[in-house]
Order: structure tokens, then sequence, then C-alpha cells
């Protein structure tokens, strides 16, 4: 975690100027150095100042939370780091959220085949999978086109296979843009429907992410792994 924080304390600084007004780049110096410090609080309070919160904010405030024991804010913060940030930061995202997922002594495996497709695509670049796709299909329709596919099979059904998984990475990562998310404060009841009455289906952990399908009133259905139910509204915080 600490080498997550420095890299991006030494590499953001270019872009500090990206922040805002010079108040919020001098808030930003400042906690980047009571966070060097060891004043984690003090940081905290300084980043939470800033009025245009970028990528570099987010995930420094993350980093904070996570020093401070508040792991669900810490994995909030990152979650919002993620979204306001280019491509090749989501692998230090999920390093960090492994490493909060261990810290409470949640195993991080996925638990669907789609969460092991999504956790992959955080490590390869979208531009790269579409230029791939692209390069695949094309060599396909450049085989069927001269006939070349009735005489090199082998290299037809190797093309085949892998725009199919160059076509379905692309299709899981264009589903995770779009989704909603959420995380737990506390541990959370999930209900078979939307209200206490109805029977609990099982227990979401505190700081754990989860997707939201749907709201109803001050209910939201959600899935988390593999139990997809009903979880009150006060008690997630929708990143």
């Amino acid at each position: 975690m600490k080498h997550g924080m420095c890299i991006l304390v030494v590499g953001m600084s270019m872009w500090v100027g990206m922040l805002g007004a010079v108040g919020d780049e001098e808030l930003f110096l400042r906690g980047n150095k009571q966070y060097l410090e060891g004043n984690f609080e003090q940081a905290t309070e300084s980043y939470r100042m800033i009025k245009r919160k970028g990528q570099a904010v987010w995930y420094n405030l993350g980093n904070c939370a996570y020093r401070c024991g508040d792991y669900p804010n810490a994995r909030i913060c990152w979650l919002r780091a993620e979204q306001a940030s280019p491509e090749r930061w989501h692998a230090s995202v999920a390093h960090n959220i492994a490493a909060l997922d261990a810290a409470v002594g949640r195993s991080s495996t996925p638990s669907t085949w789609f969460d092991a497709l999504t956790a992959v695509t955080c490590y390869v670049p979208l531009l790269v999978m579409q230029v791939l796709f692209l390069l695949f299909w094309c060599g396909l329709l450049g085989m069927v086109l001269t006939g070349g596919w009735n005489i090199r099979r082998g290299s037809f059904v190797t093309l085949c296979a892998l725009s199919l998984v160059f076509g379905i990475l692309i299709a899981v990562r264009y589903t995770t843009m779009w989704r909603i998310r959420a995380v737990t404060r506390e541990n959370t009841a999930i209900f078979a429907g939307p209200d206490r009455h109805y029977h609990a289906v099982g227990t979401i952990d505190r700081a754990q992410e989860m997707v939201v399908h749907k709201d109803r009133g001050d209910w939201y259905k959600v899935k988390a792994g593999i139990l997809v139910g009903w979880v009150p509204a006060r008690d997630v915080v929708v990143v």
C-alpha cells in the first residue's frame, strides 16, 4: 500500500495544476506532506477540503482511510478514483482493493465467471483489446475471402477463438463501465424483497462492493457475489 501511494504522489504531481484553484493545489500538496509524515487524519482533512476532487485526490483519500482502518471509505474513494482516472490507473486501484479484502479477511477470488473476466479486463486497456479484436477479425475475413481457411484450418480456428475471446472481454468492459456500484458501511443483511418483512437470503460483509440493479423507495436491489436481493439504502453508499 505504501508503495502504491508513493507512486501516485510522485506521478500525479504533474497534474496538480489541473486540480482547480490555487487553494486546491496548496491543499493537495499539504495533504501529500501530511500523509508522508504519517498524519493520516490531517491529510484526510486537507484532501476533503479540495473542491474539485480528481483521480489523485480520491486515490489519496482512499489510502488515508485505509491507513486509519476505515475500510468502507477506503473502497469508496478508490472506486471513485477509478471512475475518474485513465485506464492505466485501474490496475493500481485493483491492487489496493485486493489488499483491503485481505485486511478484512475476505477472499479476493472472483465468485463468478463474469467477476473473473472483469478482473482480467482491469489490466488490459480497452483500446488494446479493440485493436486486437479488429486485427483478428480482419485476418478471419481475409482467410474467408481468399479461401485460405480451407488450407490453414489450424490458423483459422485460432483466429476464431481469439476473436471470440476479445469480443467477450470488450463486451464485459463496456458492461462494467456503465454499471452502478455501491459499498456497505457495516455488515448488512440482504433480503428477498424491498422490506424487512421478507426473509434474509444472506449477509453482505462490511466494506464489500456490490452492483446496484434498481431502486425502490429506500431500498436497492443489488448483486454481491452470488447473492442477489434488496438492502436498505441507508446501509450502503452508491459510488
